[in-house]
C-alpha cells in the first residue's frame, strides 16, 4: 500500500473531522474532566483488545519510556481541550513548535538528512515562509482587533506542542525499533489513563455537579456518547499516525502535517466558528503557499524514494 495512504487518513481525521469536533465539544468546560476520562477508558479497553488479539496468550506490556510519554501525553491533552476552548484558530497557528521539534530531532537522531532533495527543500522553505506570515499575521489580527486569550493559553500551547513533537519522533524511533502497533496503542494509552485519573481527582468540579439528580444523570449519558465518539477518533489517529511512522521517514511526513494541522483547523475556526471575520487576500495567499510547500515536500519524497514498512 502507497506511504501516504496512511498519512491522508491521519490528516482527514486529526487535522479536519476532529478538531471540528472537539471545538464544539470543548465549547462549554462543564464535564471537561468527566470526558476525557471516560474518553481515554474507552481508549485503553480498545488498545487492550487489539494486543489482545495480536499478541494472544501474552501478557499485556509496553516499553516504560512509552508508558511514560502517554503520561505526559494525558496532561497535553487537557492542554490542547483548553488551548481550543479558547481559540482554534489560534491554536493551530502556534502548534509549529512540535513539527520543528520532531523534524530537528529526525534529522539529528535518526539522521534522516538522506531524504532531502531539492523539491522537498523547497516544500520546507515554502511552508517556512508561509508559517512565519500567517503567525505575523495573526498578531496584527489580534492588536488591531483586541482579540486576546491570555498568557494562560500560551502556557498551555508549549505544553501541547513539546509533548506532541517528542511524541512524533518516538514513534518513528519505536517503529524502526520493530515496535508493534498494538505495543505503541497500550503503552501509549496505558499511560495516558494514569495522568488523565490525576486530573480528575485533582481538577475542581464540574460547575454542574450541584444540579438536580435527573438532570444529572441526562448530562452523564452525554458525556459518556460525547467521550465515545472522541474516543473513535483519537484510537484511529494514534493508530494511522503510528502507521505513517512505520511506513515514512519523519522528515517526510511532519512537514505535510505540518501543513494540513495549521490551514485545515485554522479555516474550521474561521468559517464554522466565526473565530475571526474572516482571511484577506494576504493569509489566503500565504495558506497557497504552505500547500504548496506540502505538495513539493510530498512529491520530492515520491519522486527520489521507495519506502517499506519497517517491520
Amino acid at each position: 500500500m502507497p506511504w501516504y495512504v496512511p498519512l491522508l487518513a491521519t490528516i482527514a481525521n486529526s487535522c479536519a473531522v476532529y478538531p471540528w469536533f472537539l471545538k464544539r465539544w470543548v465549547s462549554n468546560e462543564r464535564g471537561l474532566k468527566r470526558r476525557l476520562l471516560l474518553q481515554y477508558i474507552f481508549c485503553l479497553a480498545l488498545a487492550l483488545a487489539v494486543f489482545a488479539a495480536v499478541h494472544p496468550g501474552t501478557a499485556p506490556g509496553a516499553p516504560l519510556a512509552l508508558l511514560v510519554l502517554g503520561a505526559a501525553n494525558g496532561f497535553s491533552v487537557y492542554c490542547q481541550c483548553r488551548a481550543v476552548q479558547a481559540h482554534l484558530s489560534k491554536f493551530s497557528l502556534l502548534t509549529f513548535w512540535d513539527d520543528i521539534l520532531a523534524i530537528a530531532l529526525g534529522y539529528v537522531v535518526l539522521g534522516e538528512a538522506q531524504f532531502i532533495n531539492r523539491w522537498l527543500g523547497a516544500g520546507l522553505v515554502c511552508m517556512s515562509v508561509a508559517t512565519a506570515g500567517l503567525v505575523g499575521s495573526e498578531r496584527m489580527r489580534t492588536a488591531k482587533n483586541g482579540n486576546k486569550v491570555g498568557f494562560r493559553f500560551y502556557r498551555f500551547v508549549l505544553y501541547y506542542t513539546t509533548v506532541s513533537g517528542l511524541a512524533s519522533f518516538f514513534k518513528r524511533s519505536l517503529a524502526l525499533a520493530g515496535i508493534s502497533q498494538a505495543e505503541w496503542l497500550l503503552g501509549w494509552y496505558g499511560g495516558s489513563i494514569v495522568t488523565v485519573l490525576a486530573l480528575s481527582a485533582w481538577l475542581s468540579d464540574d460547575p454542574e455537579s450541584t444540579a438536580a439528580s435527573d438532570g444529572k444523570r441526562v448530562f452523564l449519558r452525554r458525556d459518556v456518547v460525547l467521550a465515545a465518539a472522541s474516543s473513535s477518533f483519537v484510537f484511529a489517529n494514534a493508530w494511522t499516525s503510528f502507521w505513517t511512522a512505520q511506513v515514512a521517514p519523519i522528515t517526510v511526513f511532519q512537514p505535510v502535517l505540518f501543513v494540513a494541522a495549521m490551514v485545515i483547523p485554522v479555516l474550521i475556526g474561521l468559517f464554522a466558528f466565526k473565530e475571526a471575520k474572516g482571511l484577506g487576500w494576504l493569509e489566503g495567499a500565504l495558506m497557497a503557499l504552505a500547500a504548496l510547500g506540502g505538495f513539493l515536500a510530498a512529491y520530492g519524497y515520491h519522486l527520489g524514494w521507495e519506502v517499506q514498512p519497517n517491520r
